[in-house]
């Protein structure tokens, strides 16, 4: 039976059978190598098809769910990617094309801490006047989160869109602006840290660290 099969499909590929059923080259070529293959394969010795699934790192990563926190944390990154050009003041050409911004939480001390990194432009020849104005900048920075951030309620960036949990605490917003810390950096060209300062988003005050090597 199967020998059969094979000398008619060879037939309807040679062409010997009725013209009207004659393939393409291109199909004539690719079954007779399949037809020729499986011959010499021989039953059970066919290619495999190619089965494939997650790994256990991927089956993990698809079990663990995305939190309010993460949600929340990430929204406030993308809004400050958003305002990118504002923060560096891009029309003065003080700092490079990107900023780094990272929103994360911090276990230990329970705190989200917003840092901004700004890496100094390669034109900037670092004089007195330059380095007044960077750190002018940075505190200008500071009070301008303090003031967008806070503009709606805080807690907006960790709501669901569209409800609100009725077991949501009252003063969340409150607490979790009382818990964030902005921390603005410059660096120059070699990744030195020339200027940084942080503060608390609900803070007045600005608190001014070290500044040298990384």
């Amino acid at each position: 039976m199967k020998l059969d099969i094979i000398i008619y499909l060879n037939q309807l590929i040679t062409g010997e059978l009725d013209p009207f059923y004659r393939l393409s080259s291109y199909v004539k070529t690719f079954w007779s190598t399949l037809i020729w293959v499986s011959m010499l394969l021989g039953p059970g010795c066919g290619i495999p098809p190619a089965v494939a699934e997650p790994s256990a790192s991927i089956q993990f990563l698809m079990r663990e769910p995305v939190t309010m926190m993460d949600w929340g944390l990430q929204n406030i990154e993308d809004y400050l990617y958003r305002q990118r050009d504002l923060l560096m003041q891009a029309d003065k050409r003080l700092f490079g094309p990107e900023p780094n911004m990272a929103v994360t939480y911090d276990w230990e001390q329970n705190k989200i801490q917003v840092a901004i990194t700004l890496k100094v432009a390669s034109q900037v020849q670092l004089t007195s006047r330059d380095l007044a104005g960077i750190r002018t900048h940075l505190e200008w920075i500071i009070k301008y989160l303090r003031g967008t951030l806070t503009m709606k309620p805080y807690d907006a960036f960790f709501r669901h869109r569209g409800f609100r949990n009725q077991e949501s605490p009252q003063n969340l917003g409150a607490e979790l602006a009382g818990r964030t810390e902005l921390l603005i950096r410059v660096r120059d060209a070699d990744a030195n840290i020339l200027s940084q300062c942080k503060g608390g988003l609900t803070d007045h005050e600005i608190h001014w660290m070290g500044i040298g090597n990384p």
